[in-house]
Formats: structure tokens, sequence, C-alpha cells
């Protein structure tokens, strides 16, 4: 790694950038939000579901645009959206004025997401270090995950300072104004081959033939739909890991009055998202840092996918038994060891894809993995949603128990693939 340093910035540059863009200083309160608001899990899993449909719907067309006009571009468009979609969640106060919120942030994770990873993939082929995704990947996550950490701090002390959840919407429009900022420095060079121009012909001829090559490579087709699944699944269902928490927070709060008399129920589980959240983070740094050790240590990038694929499942069911016999800690616990797993799984997916993508599309296949993702999460979020309404929050791993069991073997990653 040091011998990239040398040569260029540019690897500081990712990590700033996925450092800056996970200081998502609401993203740990977001459910405590929505339910301070008075929405139910179900309009909270509706308002998921419609974020990831409108992630879904415009997925590949960003990712075509990118393509095409320009990656840097993309980019620049994505955090304005997310911007305006900051502005709207703190100041929304019904259902229906979050669906503006939910909307314009979808438009940025379309923009956004498999449009970086094909800079850094850009990058690494114009500097001939082709065979480093791994590396490289795994060290700009881990600054991702050290930014989550960061901003679970900030985020609870600004809670229990100020008291209001809103806050930390405003308080994340610093970082992506930074974010936002480092974009517009990027090298023109990661845009990668251009067009120039966008034409009705040129767009459905390069989605035909991307999608082509997206599903006739079966060793590809297989892993886009495995890396979909647990992406999507574990999108929706880390998020509950919140209301847990504020369950458990109340064993917090005799201390916490003992130090800090008057503190208040809110303020306790600020203090155990806090703690909970920053260890949950440091860890997935880690993870990512040191996926590629996972991976020789596993046999191999297709073996590694499997067992960790496989290592989800069983995750899965431990939050479930957990949760139904109320065992707390237990499940705090399986939420970070399914959030270490997935963060460990992303480098090794990510690298597996792009051996077999063409180098020219990069950014719309992984969009098309995003795409996937975003359908599993829409389709996911009213369920466990439902379930959590119905059968509390072990509900949730219900729906994920099921569908690893039942996908298990179609999904699985072939040693001949």
């Amino acid at each position: 790694m040091g011998k990239i340093n040398r040569w260029t910035l540019m690897i500081p540059r990712f990590c700033a950038y996925g450092f800056l863009k996970n200081l998502r200083f609401f993203e740990v309160f977001l459910i405590l939000f929505l339910r301070q608001k008075g929405l139910s899990f179900l309009e909270i899993g509706t308002l998921i579901g419609i974020r990831e449909m409108t992630a879904m719907i415009l997925e590949v067309p960003t990712g075509i645009v990118a393509d095409l006009i320009g990656r840097r571009k993309a980019m620049i468009m994505a955090f304005l959206s997310y911007i305006f979609s900051f502005l709207f969640y703190y100041a929304a106060k019904s259902f229906l004025w979050f669906l503006p919120a939910v909307i314009l942030f979808g438009v940025g994770d379309a923009l956004r997401s498999g449009t970086h990873k094909a800079m850094i993939l850009e990058y690494l082929d114009l500097r001939g270090l082709s065979d480093k995704k791994v590396e490289v990947y795994g060290r700009t996550r881990s600054w991702s995950q050290i930014g989550s950490a960061l901003s679970t701090v900030i985020a609870a002390v600004l809670v229990f300072y100020k008291g209001d959840y809103g806050i930390v919407f405003l308080a994340s429009l610093i970082p992506y104004l930074l974010d936002l900022a480092l974009m517009i420095s990027y090298p023109r060079e990661l845009d990668g081959k251009t067009s120039g121009h966008l034409s009705l012909r040129v767009v459905l001829d390069f989605t035909l033939h991307s999608f082509r090559n997206c599903w006739r490579v079966k060793p590809l087709r297989t892993a886009l739909l495995n890396s979909s699944l647990d992406k999507g699944i574990y999108k929706v269902a880390k998020d509950y890991l919140q209301p847990v928490l504020k369950a458990s927070s109340v064993a917090l709060l005799p201390f916490l009055t003992k130090l800090l008399p008057g503190t208040t129920e809110q303020q306790a589980t600020a203090v155990a998202i806090g703690i909970v959240y920053s260890i949950l983070y440091l860890a997935n740094s880690q993870a990512s840092r040191r996926a590629y050790v996972v991976q020789r240590w596993l046999g191999g990038s297709k073996k590694a996918l499997n067992w960790t694929y496989f290592s989800l499942l069983l995750i899965s069911s431990m939050a479930f038994l957990a949760l139904r016999f109320d065992l707390r800690y237990l499940a705090v616990l399986a939420f970070l060891m399914l959030a270490f797993v997935e963060n460990a799984r992303r480098p090794m997916l990510v690298s597996y894809l792009g051996a077999f993508m063409e180098r020219k599309q990069r950014a719309t296949v992984l969009s098309v993995e995003s795409q996937l993702s975003a359908l599993a999460a829409m389709v996911m979020g009213p369920v466990m949603g439902f379930f959590a309404d119905h059968f509390g929050i072990s509900g949730v791993f219900i729906v994920s128990i099921l569908l690893f069991t039942a996908l298990g073997i179609p999904l699985r990653i072939r040693e001949e693939g």
C-alpha cells in the first residue's frame, strides 16, 4: 500500500470521500426519529420501500449516464440531492411530508452507488494496480466505517444536549457539502471514456449490451443476485437495532441519573446508541480493511463468499431467538456480528464482480447490483415493518431466515464459475 501512496494522493481522497459520506448523523436515530413523529413500523417500512423503489427505478439509467457523460458529474448531482433530502427530513411533520425526503434520498443513492466504485476501479486500471482491488476498496470502506463511528458519537452528543432527534439532519449538511466540494476537485480522467452526448439510441444500445453481459455470464449473474439479496436484507434489518437499544437503555437510566441528575430516557438512549454503534462501526472498519485476509483464510474468494453467506443465516437465527426470548444483550451482539460479516463481504463481492465486468460498463454493472439490492430492500421494507408491528422486532428475522434458507443453494458461488 505504501507504493500506491507514493504515486498519488487519490487513495487518501477516496478514503476522505467514504469518511465524509458516512458522517450521516441521522442514520443511527432514523427509526426513533420517525417513531417520535408518530409513524408505525409499517409506515416506516413503506417509506424505506419508496426510497429503495426510487433508487431501483433510477439505478441503471443513472449508471448509464455516469458511464456515458462522466462519473464525476453524477457524483456531484448525487450530493446535491442528498442535501435537499436532509432539509425535507428536518422540516417534515407527517407521513406525506416525508415522501419528498425519501425520494430525493433515493435519487442520491441511485446516482452515487456503483459510480464511485467504478471511479476507484478506473484509477487502479490507469495506474496498473488492478490486482489491488480488495485491498484498496477494503481500505476505503474501512474509512467509511471510521466515519460512521465518529458520526455516532457526534450524533449521540447532539441528541443528548439538544434533546431533539431532528438536529442530526441539519448537522449532516456540513460533511455532505464538504464531500460535494471533494467531488468537484476529482480529476476529469476518472470520468472514464465518455461519449460527450446522449441519445435514446445510445442509451438503449448501451443498456441492452450491459444487461446481456450481466445475465449471460453465469458467475456474474449468480454473484449479482447473491450480493443484492444480503445487501438488501441488511439495509432494512440493521436499523431495527435502534428500538432494541432504546428498550435496553432503561438499564442505563439509574446510573446516568446519579452522574447527571435529570437525565431523560431519550438521553439514556442516545448514550446507549453512541456506545454500541461506535463499537459496531469500528469493528466494521477492521472487517473491511482485513477482508482480503479473511478471504485468504477461508480459501479464496468463492469459498469465502459461500461461508460468509451461510454465517448470515446462522446470525439471523441467533438474532431471532435472542429477541424472541427477550435476551436483549445477545440480540445486540447478533446485530454487531451481522454488520461485521456484511462489511467483510462487500470488498470480496466488488472484487469478484470486477473480474467479470467490461471496463467501460463498470458503473452500469455495479448499478445493476445496487438496483437489485434496492429491489430486495423495497420489498423487505414493508414486509419487515409488518412483521415487526405484529410479532415484535424478532419478526424481522423470520423474513431473513426464510430467504437465506430458500435461496442458499441457487445463489451458491460455484467453484467452476
